[in-house]
């Protein structure tokens, strides 16, 4: 199973390398550099600043799910948790390393006064991840009418055709009697949904009533519009100025190609959706790469915050402990 998974990661780190060095051919390596270097820093402080503060809205959404499972956490602690998912996010070779690891801090702490309680953490972060991606896809899907004259009309057809595909799947998911079904009618679906942690993780979707889904959904819209001001922001470093519209419909592209596991942390894909996407709205090729770059250089910076605070919080933790006693020699 080691194995496996180390081939996984081997394809992965092979692929991100081909697809950043075939974008840096096409676009030019030393073109791309020199644009990297005239970003104005002003700006790239800003972004790193709007970034930092996503980590308290997305803790504040986290914990609405929580408290849908009945589970109580302070808002400073998910946002610790965030910064130290981001630092993962950077050193494990998948995009939702974090969420791995978000989920076992969480969960570790299980003390068995709940029931199903390691289901219903997951249940959370997965929510969490998709409330997130779904209410981003419908924020572009809603302005897809009005930019219809910028002619990127297969670009509009691929985001609606990305939220059509998930609120089906949501759909299918949350409704109990397409579950049921499931169970009925396909083979070994019973058994796999009666596995104990599927099972539980089904049970905890009924947690998330519409109140609870409501506030979800707005720290998601603020998310996301933090997310789209910081491509701008980005854009403003490298004096792109196009039209608004451009964002809100590329950026849920972009957030897409992170959840593709086929390369490292989507590097090479997501590098490659900004190319595709940006010089339909007249953005220069090494731009629109140093763009995508400058983003990915945003979110390292968080992940070392991530990773000093975890440092720090272990090396404390190891200081609070209680030191074994030395016993004196016997004689």
């Amino acid at each position: 199973m080691k194995t496996m998974r180390d081939w996984k990661t081997w394809l992965k780190l092979i692929l991100t390398v081909i697809l950043l060095g075939a974008l840096l051919r096409l676009v030019g390596w030393r073109e791309t550099w020199a644009t990297l270097r005239s970003a104005n820093p002003r700006y790239l402080v800003l972004a790193v600043f709007l970034y930092t503060l996503t980590m308290w809205v997305r803790a504040w959404r986290w914990q609405v799910f929580l408290e849908g499972q009945g589970i109580r956490v302070p808002a400073s602690r998910l946002t610790y948790l965030y910064f130290v998912g981001s630092f993962f996010n950077m050193v494990l070779p998948s995009g939702m390393g974090g969420d791995v690891v978000k989920y076992y801090e969480l969960a570790r702490h299980d003390r068995g006064d709940q029931a199903h309680f390691r289901a219903r953490v997951a249940s959370s972060v997965l929510a969490d991840r998709i409330c997130g991606l779904m209410v981003l896809f419908l924020m572009g899907t809603a302005v897809a009418p009005w930019a219809r004259g910028l002619g990127i009309e297969m670009t509009l057809a691929l985001l609606v055709a990305l939220t059509l595909a998930g609120v089906v799947g949501l759909a299918l998911v949350l409704n109990a009697r397409v579950r049921e079904w499931f169970e009925t009618h396909v083979p070994f679906a019973r058994a796999l949904i009666n596995r104990r942690g599927i099972r539980g993780l089904y049970a905890s979707l009924d947690g998330y009533t519409r109140p609870i889904l409501l506030r979800a959904t707005f720290y998601s819209l603020l998310f996301n519009i933090l997310i789209i001001i910081i491509n701008v922001v980005i854009g403003w470093a490298y004096n792109v100025h196009i039209d608004l519209m451009y964002y809100l419909i590329f950026v849920p592209i972009f957030s897409f190609t992170l959840a593709l596991p086929i390369s490292i942390n989507g590097l090479g894909v997501r590098e490659g959706a900004y190319v595709a996407l940006f010089t339909q709205a007249g953005v220069a090729h090494s731009v629109a790469l140093a763009m995508s770059l400058t983003f990915y250089a945003v979110t390292l910076a968080i992940g070392l915050m991530g990773g000093v605070l975890y440092v720090v919080e272990n090396a404390l933790a190891l200081r609070r402990m209680p030191q074994p006693e030395h016993m004196g020699d016997e004689q």
